[in-house]
């Protein structure tokens, strides 16, 4: 694996692989924003990780047409709770493709809300959530 890779999972619903540099977490992901320190948990990154292989939804990104948009909801350890605390969180991570096999992770952030989703941008949704699946 590469040095500069914190995790590298396969998603079965996309049929590709989900990388996650440390650079890109570092640089551009957390940065100085505050608010997504509770990414350079370790513990919080596995989870992260593990909700890219079973994401709730994947849709088109509305403004990059090789990008897509997954969403988890990640149970983290909050920066602000002690370590026995958890809090729920919908996840928002956007890839884009390196090939046809693999995708990087362009950034990732909590959201409190989803925007409507048109049923033609929806790549996966978990059926149990729809009567008719996608």
């Amino acid at each position: 694996m590469d040095n500069d890779l914190i995790f590298k999972v396969y998603n079965s619903q996309c049929d590709t692989n989900i990388q996650l540099k440390m650079s890109t977490l570092v640089y551009h992901i957390t940065g100085e924003n505050d608010e997504r320190s509770f990414m350079l948990n370790e513990d919080n990154l596995k989870r992260i990780a593990l909700g890219l292989q079973d994401p709730a939804i994947v849709i088109k990104d509305s403004k990059h047409d090789n990008r897509k948009n997954y969403y988890s909801l990640v149970p983290l350890i909050s920066d602000q709770m002690n370590s026995d605390s958890i809090e729920c969180k919908i996840i928002k991570t956007v890839t884009e493709p390196i090939d046809d096999q693999c995708e990087d992770v362009v950034t990732i952030f909590p959201t409190r809300k989803m925007n409507p989703i048109n049923k033609e941008d929806a790549i996966y949704m978990k059926s149990e959530w729809l009567d008719d699946g996608i």
